[in-house]
């Protein structure tokens, strides 16, 4: 297992790596899921940017994350910044149908938390 330098990792590589995982998972979403706003990186909002930074800030100190954890950190944020469960994204109303107990998710949206945990995991990996 490559051990990952700390000195390496910038602010300019967490956010490349977050706008990865957004169009990856946004990709996801469009061909799996199917609700809510699909945008790209440019045009994002404030709060995905920061969810997604703070995800893979997660990920890159702590390695052995797995989707569960990665979950939990979104939700930590989404929630501490006003959005609450709804079933569908709804950025005005603040809703999203994500924001609940990980167990309770369906299997898609578990997986793809688990596919930004990897994704995150191997890429730190080979970049720093």
């Amino acid at each position: 297992m490559n051990k990952i330098d700390l000195d390496r990792v910038t602010e300019k590589a967490i956010l490349s790596l977050s706008k990865i995982c957004y169009r990856t998972i946004h990709s996801y979403d469009k061909a799996v899921v199917a609700y809510g706003p699909i945008h790209d990186w440019e045009s994002a909002t404030k709060t995905d940017i920061e969810a997604y930074t703070k995800m893979v800030t997660f990920a890159i100190l702590n390695t052995n994350a797995d989707g569960r954890a990665l979950h939990s950190i979104w939700q930590d944020y989404m929630t501490g910044n006003g959005w609450v469960h709804g079933n569908v994204i709804n950025e005005i109303e603040k809703t999203h149908p994500d924001i609940m107990t990980f167990t309770f998710l369906p299997e898609s949206s578990r997986a793809k938390y688990a596919i930004v945990a990897g994704l995150i995991t191997s890429m730190a990996r080979e970049v720093f």
